[in-house]
């Protein structure tokens, strides 16, 4: 099988429903900043959607804030930085997904899967970096991975001569307009290749 997908910073319906129906797994919206959806809207939204998992997404909120939103019941993940890291992040009763800058020291990635069973990484990779490819790659962890792409073909052909799967493929801003809704050309042209990828 292949990796899930997510996007994340859905605002609306039609681009939630459009996600839907392309077999996008994880669907993010957010919870802070100018573009910030409530729980509310989620519980709206989600009754139109089958499949994908909802995502709160979070960025500077205190883990009592984001541990109110995560009991409503309209999300099925919290998603934050790794600056938020290094508290309560376990009250929240939610899977996590962490978000790096770069991907972080194997060790230090054993040690909260150890403390937060249930955790997805999520961080961007690139094939002209090798370094970087040789840590994922060496990861006995990489199933818990989301990789940030921006083509999933180069990277699922490195992956599957490893005989590796990660958890998902994330689409990142390049398939957003500059008013922040989704791209659909971008989008459309990112599923036709992965729905492209062998599956194994």
């Amino acid at each position: 099988m292949r990796p899930g997908l997510q996007i994340s910073g859905i605002t609306n319906l039609h681009d939630a429903r459009y996600c839907a129906a392309v077999g996008i797994t994880l669907l993010g919206f957010p919870m802070e900043g100018i573009s910030a959806v409530t729980s509310e809207m989620i519980s709206q939204i989600k009754p139109w959607l089958s499949g994908p998992e909802m995502v709160g997404e979070f960025e500077q909120k205190e883990w009592q804030q984001i541990q109110a939103e995560s009991i409503s019941g309209t999300i099925d993940r919290v998603s934050v930085p790794e600056s938020l890291l290094f508290s309560d992040a376990e009250k929240t009763g939610l899977p996590l997904i962490i978000r790096f800058q770069k991907m972080p020291a194997e060790k230090f990635l054993r040690e909260i899967a150890q403390q937060l069973p249930g955790t997805l990484f999520e961080f961007p990779i690139s094939g002209k970096n090798e370094i970087e490819w040789e840590e994922a790659l060496s990861s006995s962890l990489i199933s818990s991975f989301i990789l940030d792409v921006i083509s999933p073909d180069p990277v699922w052909k490195i992956l599957t001569k490893q005989g590796l799967h990660p958890h998902a493929f994330s689409l990142g801003n390049f398939v957003k307009t500059t008013q922040g809704d989704l791209d659909y050309d971008q989008c459309d042209a990112f599923i036709h290749q992965y729905q492209s990828l062998p599956v194994i």
